[in-house]
C-alpha cells in the first residue's frame, strides 16, 4: 500500500523521509555544532550529532503513516481538506522507541526525539497541544511497509501504536526536560533543527510545488537561493 506524505497524494512518505535525511546531513555544519555543544557541557562528536540529525530526519514524519490520517486522505471524507494535525507527536514517540532499541546514549535519544517533536514548531506549539490530544494513533494498515522501512535503516523492530495517555505523558516529560538545568545544552537543538526544517521544506517543494501556497513557495525558493550561494 502506498503511504503518502501529503494530503494531495503527490509524494510517497518513505521517499520523502529518505530525501530529507540526505539533504539535512548535507546542510549541517557538524563541526561548528559540535564545538557549541561541547562548550555547553555535552561531550559529543561531530559524527554523534550527524547520526542524531539523520535519525531525526528519517523519522520526523513517520507518524503520518497512522491509519487515521491515511484513511482520510484516501477517502477524502468531509468538506475540509484532511490534515496531519499533531503527527509530530507519534513521530517523536516512535523515534524515541527506535533510539532506545538501538541503545543510544540518553542524550542522543532526548535530542533526537525533541528534534522530531519540534519540527512543526513554526506552525503550532506542542507544549499547548497536550490538552488537545483526545485519540490514540494506530498503524495497522501499513505496518508491513513501516516494518520494512525501519528494518532497512535500523535493523530493528519496534511497536508503532501510540496510546493517548502515553502521548500526553511524553509531552509532559519533554516539557520538564527542557526546563531542567541539567539539560542546558539542549537549548542548542536549533543548530540541528534548522537543517532539518530546511531539508523538509525543500524536499516537499521538489515533489509538491504545484500544491504549495505562494508564501511557502517564496520561502522555499529563498532557501534554495541561499543553498546555491
Amino acid at each position: 500500500m502506498t503511504v503518502y506524505a501529503d494530503a494531495d497524494r503527490r509524494q510517497e512518505l518513505f521517499s520523502h523521509l529518505r530525501g530529507v535525511a540526505s539533504k539535512a546531513v548535507k546542510y549541517f555544519d557538524a563541526d561548528i555544532a559540535c564545538k557549541r555543544f561541547n562548550q555547553m557541557g555535552l561531550n559529543a562528536t561531530a559524527e554523534d550529532l550527524k547520526r542524531v540529525l539523520e535519525h531525526a530526519a528519517l523519522l520526523h514524519d513517520i507518524g503520518k503513516a497512522a491509519d487515521w490520517y491515511q484513511k482520510r486522505f484516501r477517502s477524502q471524507e468531509g468538506d475540509s481538506k484532511p490534515t496531519f494535525y499533531l503527527h509530530e507527536v507519534p513521530s517523536a514517540l516512535i523515534c524515541q522507541r527506535v533510539c532506545n532499541s538501538l541503545r543510544l546514549p540518553k542524550w542522543e535519544v532526548t535530542l533526537c526525539s525533541l528534534l522530531v517533536l519540534q519540527h512543526m514548531s513554526s506552525i503550532r506549539d506542542w507544549l499547548a497541544s497536550n490538552r488537545e490530544i483526545s485519540y490514540s494513533w494506530r498503524f495497522a494498515d501499513c505496518r508491513t511497509e513501516l516494518d520494512e522501512f525501519i528494518r532497512g535503516y535500523f535493523n530493528i523492530s519496534v511497536n508503532f501504536d501510540v496510546e493517548r495517555g502515553e502521548a500526553k505523558e511524553f509531552l509532559h516529560n519533554s516539557a520538564r526536560i527542557i526546563r531542567d538545568k541539567n539539560y542546558r545544552w539542549l537549548k542548542l537543538y536549533t543548530l540541528l533543527l534548522a537543517p532539518l526544517t530546511a531539508a523538509d521544506s525543500i524536499d516537499a517543494y521538489e515533489a509538491r510545488r504545484e500544491d504549495l501556497t505562494p508564501q511557502r513557495k517564496w520561502f522555499v525558493e529563498e532557501l534554495m537561493n541561499l543553498e546555491e550561494h
